[in-house]
């Protein structure tokens, strides 16, 4: 099982305002899984149910809402915790 140790951002509606680092290493950890499990980002964005566009806004290291992050670590299998942790739900 795979995590990464987040810290929350409370109250903020983008997830990593407190915390870019943390943030940026989350979105190259699920660009990673990704690669591995053999996913294009448009494969990837319609599994979320996102834009192409936002996949790619990840994989950049832009600033996203944590509820993106979310659906998209869903679509690859995982999960982001309380904490922030990514782990593997199967």
């Amino acid at each position: 099982m795979q995590k990464i140790m987040i810290q929350p951002a409370p109250q903020m509606s983008n997830f990593g305002e407190s915390d870019d680092v943390n943030q940026f290493e989350i979105q190259q950890e699920l660009a990673r899984i990704r690669e591995q499990s053999g996913l294009t980002q448009t494969e990837l964005a319609e599994r979320a149910g996102l834009a192409l566009r936002t996949i790619q806004k990840i994989e950049g290291g832009e600033q996203v809402k944590k509820a993106t992050l979310e659906a998209v670590a869903d679509a690859l299998g995982y999960e982001i915790g309380l904490f922030f942790s990514l782990k593997k739900k199967y």
